[in-house]
C-alpha cells in the first residue's frame, strides 16, 4: 500500500500534467487531479467537505465563506507563506481586492485562485505587477469558467505575452459576466492583437478595457479599425503602443462607424499632423465620443487645426486633451477664435486640456468668450 508522501508525489505530477494545458475549453466537471494537505496526515482526506477547484480537492473549513481560511489551506500546499494582509482582506469580506506588486507569483497566484472559488463578495481583484507567469494566468483562466462575482479584473504588468494573450482570449469566451479588464504593460505584440480582439468584439458585457503599454505597431491597425467598427465597449485605452500616421488612419475609420465608445485614449502614439487630421475628420462623423485624449502624439498646428475643425461639427465630445504636443501659442490663439464662433445650443465642449503647452497672453480673456 502507498504511504503518503508517495500519494502526494504522483498526484502533484499527475496536476502538473494537467495544468500545462491553459487553453482547453471548460468542461462538464473538474477532474480531482491533486490533494491539498489535510489536518490527517496518515492518509489523503477525501469526503463530502471537500471543495473541487482547479484540479483540486481541498478539505473546505467550516463556514469559510469567504475564502480566507482555503487560501491559507492552498498557500501551505503550495509551499508559499500567506499574505496575512490578503487573508485578512478576504476575511473581512471586501468587494474589492487590491493586491497590487504583492509578489504572488505562481504559487501564491494558485493559492488566492482557489480562494476565489469560495469567495463569492469579491467584485474587483486587481494583480497589477505580480509575476503570476503562464501556470499563473491559466489558474486565473481555470477560477474564472466558474467565477460568476468578479466583473472587474486587473492583470496589468504581468509580461504576460503570447501565452497570457490566449489564455486571456479564452477566459473572455467562457466568462460572460467580466465587464471591466486591464491588461496594460504585458508586452503584447500584434499577432496578440488579433487573438484579443475576436473575444473582445463579442463579448456580451465587457465595457471597459485597458490594453496600453504594449506593442501594437500599424501592422495591428487594421484589427482595431474592426474592433471599433464592431464592438461595444464605453472605454478603450490604446495608448502608449507603437502606432503611426498609417495606424491613425485605420482606427480613426473605425471611430467614425462606432456608436457605443463614449472615452477614447489613444495618447503617446506617433499620430503626426495626417493622423492629427484623420481624428479631426472622425469627430465631425462620430456623435457618441463624448472624451478622446490624443496628448503626446507629434501633432503640431496643422493638425491642431483639423481637431478644432471637426470639433465644430461635434455636437457631443466634451473633453478634448491634446497637451505635449508640438502646438506653438498662434495656433491655439486662432483655435480660441474658432471656438468663439462655435454654435452655443449644439457645442458640448467644456473641456479642452493644453498640459505642457505655452499659451499666448490674450489667453486668459479669449477663455472667458
Amino acid at each position: 500500500m502507498e504511504n503518503t508522501a508517495d500519494v502526494k508525489i504522483n498526484a502533484k505530477k499527475q496536476a502538473e500534467k494537467r495544468l500545462s494545458k491553459p487553453h482547453e475549453k471548460r468542461s462538464s466537471s473538474l477532474t480531482v487531479e491533486c490533494l491539498m494537505e489535510s489536518e490527517v496526515r496518515n492518509k489523503p482526506y477525501i469526503d463530502d467537505d471537500s471543495e473541487t477547484v482547479l484540479n483540486v480537492v481541498v478539505k473546505r473549513p467550516s463556514f469559510d465563506i469567504t475564502g480566507s481560511q482555503t487560501y491559507i489551506r492552498a498557500s501551505k500546499m503550495q509551499h508559499v507563506v500567506p499574505s496575512s494582509k490578503l487573508a485578512k482582506q478576504l476575511a473581512e469580506g471586501n468587494t474589492v481586492l487590491n493586491l497590487p506588486y504583492y509578489g504572488l507569483a505562481e504559487g501564491g497566484t494558485m493559492a488566492l485562485s482557489i480562494a476565489m472559488l469560495v469567495n463569492t463578495s469579491v467584485t474587483c481583484l486587481y494583480l497589477r505587477g505580480n509575476n503570476i507567469g503562464q501556470k499563473g494566468i491559466s489558474y486565473i483562466q481555470k477560477m474564472m469558467v466558474e467565477n460568476n462575482s468578479i466583473t472587474d479584473l486587473d492583470l496589468s504588468e504581468n509580461e504576460l505575452k503570447e501565452f497570457g494573450a490566449k489564455t486571456i482570449a479564452t477566459m473572455l469566451d467562457t466568462n460572460r459576466f467580466i465587464q471591466k479588464i486591464d491588461i496594460s504593460g504585458n508586452e503584447f505584440t500584434d499577432s496578440d492583437a488579433r487573438v484579443l480582439s475576436r473575444s473582445i468584439e463579442v463579448h456580451p458585457v465587457l465595457q471597459f478595457v485597458n490594453l496600453s503599454h504594449n506593442l501594437f505597431s500599424d501592422s495591428s491597425s487594421p484589427v482595431f479599425e474592426q474592433l471599433l467598427e464592431n464592438c461595444k465597449l464605453k472605454y478603450l485605452d490604446i495608448s502608449w503602443n507603437q502606432f503611426r500616421t498609417h495606424g491613425a488612419m485605420h482606427i480613426s475609420s473605425g471611430l467614425k462607424e462606432n456608436a457605443y465608445l463614449k472615452t477614447f485614449n489613444v495618447s503617446w502614439n506617433g499620430f503626426d499632423d495626417d493622423g492629427g487630421a484623420a481624428f479631426g475628420d472622425a469627430l465631425a462623423n462620430n456623435d457618441f465620443l463624448t472624451e478622446l485624449d490624443i496628448s503626446s502624439c507629434r501633432i503640431t498646428a496643422e493638425g491642431f487645426g483639423k481637431l478644432i475643425c471637426g470639433l465644430k461639427s461635434n455636437e457631443r465630445l466634451e473633453i478634448l486633451k491634446v497637451g505635449g504636443n508640438y502646438i506653438p501659442k498662434e495656433a491655439i490663439e486662432t483655435a480660441l477664435d474658432s471656438l468663439v464662433t462655435f454654435d452655443p445650443s449644439t457645442t458640448k465642449i467644456r473641456i479642452i486640456d493644453l498640459t505642457g503647452l505655452h499659451l499666448p497672453r490674450s489667453f486668459e480673456q479669449k477663455m472667458h468668450l
